[in-house]
């Protein structure tokens, strides 16, 4: 859009001016609204939407994991020897405990691990409420030391549980 503008000052006179056209208002959305602030929400939306989706069914679907991996790994654990490996070994071994408790004489490391696995089937609407399940594997590790340091007492623990209307 072009306009002649008469000016006493410095601009000539008869100069003209370009206006750009006005800046879109971003405004709440409103139903039945139809305009550009109305498709921008709905884009916004619908993309957080399908993120929302894509990170929910990505760490639902499959294994969720936590804890201490290092203790699943038998030839680790087939390196400890009662009255001869020290806290020191044992912390390359499978570093820090996720627990540690003391007493007089004694300090205890404590280390775990869980895995989750859900049943794709577990997602699926009404069928889901039927047939889906989950299981559970529980691993977990004990580890005493005498006031010097030396390992006295091994304990190790598993456990699996399936849970469900789908658990076989």
């Amino acid at each position: 859009m072009v306009l002649s503008i008469k000016s006493a000052g410095p601009v000539a006179a008869s100069t003209p001016v370009v206006l750009a056209p006005p800046i879109p208002q971003w405004v709440p959305y409103a139903a039945g609204d139809g305009g550009p602030a109305c498709h921008a929400t709905r884009l916004i939306l619908k993309k957080a939407l399908a993120g929302l989706v894509f990170l929910a069914v990505s760490v639902t679907l499959g294994c969720a994991t936590s804890g201490n991996p290092a203790i699943l790994d038998h030839t680790r654990i087939e390196q400890l020897s009662i009255g001869v490996t020290k806290k020191e070994e044992v912390r390359k071994l499978f570093g820090e405990p996720n627990f540690v408790s003391q007493s007089a004489t004694t300090e205890i490391w404590s280390y775990g691990h869980a895995s989750i696995e859900t049943s794709p089937v577990t997602f699926v609407p009404i069928v889901g409420l039927f047939a889906g399940s989950s299981s559970v594997e529980s691993n977990s590790l004990g580890l005493s030391f005498d006031k010097d340091g030396i390992l006295r007492h091994i304990n190790k623990g598993h456990t699996n549980a399936v849970g469900g209307p789908g658990a076989h």
